[in-house]
């Protein structure tokens, strides 16, 4: 089921503009890490409770610096093309990312992913602006870090 808005479908158009975000960020040589803070948090807490349950204070200390290494380990290295991220967002996630990339696009028209991609890389403004749109949105949503590739 397509969503209808006036005479625009709007499943293609958010289609369109995934896309168009997709490429924005692969010219702009981007790649990012989703922060697992909250997973690492989680283990250091985990096994250090469990290591005071079992082994008392000295077991929260090992448990500690055990959930430690294994919380590191967990979220080191997450990096992803940008790309990448952007293809897997859920329905809502890319609803939300479509909402912010139109309030820049505002009253530019087009008809298809070409036309589209065309008039925003040939405005290097347009382009600009709508790169930081979508670098905000993923580390405002996603709490990302922003890498740019050597």
């Amino acid at each position: 089921m397509e969503l209808v808005s006036g005479n625009h479908r709007m499943a293609p158009r958010i289609d369109d503009v995934m896309k168009l975000c997709c490429e924005l960020s692969a010219n702009q040589q981007v790649k990012t890490t989703v922060t697992g803070s909250g997973k690492g948090a989680a283990a250091a807490g985990g096994l250090a409770f469990a290591g005071g349950l079992v082994g008392g204070p000295l077991g929260i200390a090992v448990g500690g610096a055990v959930g430690g290494l294994l919380g590191c380990w967990m979220t080191s290295g997450q990096f992803q093309p940008l790309p990448q991220i952007i293809m897997e967002l859920s329905p809502q996630q890319q609803q939300k990312l479509y909402a912010d990339i139109m309030a820049v696009l505002d009253n530019i028209q087009w008809t298809d992913l070409a036309q589209l991609t065309a008039l925003v890389m040939g405005n290097s403004t347009l382009k600009q602006q709508l790169t930081g749109a979508l670098l905000g949105y993923i580390t405002r949503e996603l709490q990302a870090e922003v890498h740019y590739k050597d």
